[in-house]
């Protein structure tokens, strides 16, 4: 297989046929001009997730707060070693177990009510105009707005956590002007001061939210440290809402595709938890997670050096025919068990069981409340890495 530069990866409209070539012609492949390796089988990711011995995350955070500018590399908007998402074993077990104990079903449970009323607010606001866009209009606010409530934090600063979200979540291989970059940094700044008042402020007064919950968790006498509340906040915020915001998106992009589809599920509201399952396999918003490794590794014969990074291909994966038959085909009625959607093994995403819960319901409001709509012009995708998702999607009401 030719050389592959690694800005192949971010093709922006359709990225699964060099993914079904690398599966085909070179599962473990590195790439130019970084020396980055790439795994894009089914099995091989699932072996990367499996070992964190072999393939560590703690180092990867620099990967995803940007790998073409220094000073981003440097100026980290959490404290790696304090925060779960970029943390191993034994750290990441100790953080997830006092997470969970804030971060329980029947607390996810509780929130059905509030999620539709949250998704209904917007859509009233839709359904005031004749021409939407589903981004802008309910996909990205609906999460934040959500977990700003949960967190505790005021939603009506949900423009300032939107802007710290992506300033937090940069990943690119552009070049930023210096400009971009301070507007960054300066961005980054706020949200740790932010959360940082809001931390000091529910350990002198806890109330009924979740960063409460989260400075008073305790197991066998072992608490979070501020840093690491701050951790799992600002990850709740930000990748949280990300994953949510890019599933509804990418979900509706595919329904609106398919419109036979799209009436039988109106038809039939019964369908969308499927329906939704196989959205995150087929064009889930989570396209690659990195790795290092920690010592040789070998995958498929082909034998990585330590200290190298490992790309785990998961929108590869999921339309691997090995594990998926007749992968591009667009099924709700296949067995979808086993997608990587949010992920695998000890970094399974916590708050997946939230995440399904809003998408089920955007898409039953929608639906419902909205008779028919149709697409108003192109869909553009991000030009990210790590994310699969969509800037806009135009839309407008058939009356």
């Amino acid at each position: 297989m030719a050389t592959i530069d690694i800005s192949s990866l971010i093709n922006t409209d359709d990225p699964y046929p060099l993914f079904a070539e690398l599966r085909e012609k070179a599962p473990v492949k590195q790439l130019e001009p970084n020396g980055w390796w790439v795994v894009s089988r089914y099995e091989d990711v699932v072996y990367a997730f499996k070992h964190p011995e072999l393939l560590e995350n703690g180092r990867t955070m620099t990967i995803y707060w940007s790998s073409s500018d220094e000073r981003l590399r440097e100026d980290s908007p959490i404290n790696n070693k304090a925060t779960m998402a970029f943390a191993d074993p034994p750290a990441h077990t100790r953080i997830r177990k006092l997470l969970m104990t804030a971060f329980v079903p029947r607390a996810v449970a509780r929130l059905e009510d509030r999620i539709r009323a949250i998704t209904n607010e917007y859509i009233d606001q839709i359904l005031a105009k004749d021409e939407f866009d589903l981004m802008a209009d309910l996909a990205v606010p609906l999460p934040i707005t959500l977990i700003a409530e949960v967190l505790g934090v005021d939603p009506s600063l949900r423009a300032d956590f939107k802007r710290w979200s992506d300033a937090s979540m940069v990943m690119t291989q552009g070049t930023l002007t210096d400009a971009e970059v301070d507007a960054i940094l300066a961005s980054r700044r706020e949200f740790r001061a932010f959360f940082q008042d809001i931390i000091r402020d529910r350990r002198a007064r806890p109330r009924e939210d979740m960063i409460s919950d989260l400075c008073q968790a305790e197991v066998d006498g072992d608490r979070l440290t501020s840093e690491e509340v701050h951790g799992l906040a600002m990850i709740l915020l930000t990748a949280g809402g990300q994953t949510t915001t890019h599933m509804i998106g990418n979900g509706m992009n595919a329904l609106l595709d398919r419109p036979e589809l799209l009436q039988e599920i109106r038809a039939n509201p019964a369908l969308i938890p499927s329906f939704v399952e196989e959205s995150l396999r087929y064009e889930g918003p989570s396209k690659m997670m990195p790795r290092y490794t920690t010592q040789e590794v070998t995958i498929r014969g082909v034998t990585i050096p330590p200290d190298q990074i490992v790309i785990a291909l998961l929108a590869s994966a999921n339309r691997d025919p090995a594990q998926f038959p007749d992968p591009d085909r667009f099924d709700i009625t296949r067995e979808q068990r086993g997608h990587l959607g949010f992920g695998y093994g000890i970094h399974f995403c916590s708050g997946a069981p939230l995440a399904r819960m809003e998408g089920r319901i955007a898409f039953e409001e929608l639906l419902r409340r909205i008779p028919s709509f149709s697409r108003n012009g192109k869909s553009e995708w991000l030009p990210y890495l790590g994310l699969r998702g969509l800037r806009q999607l135009p839309l407008k009401i058939d009356r």
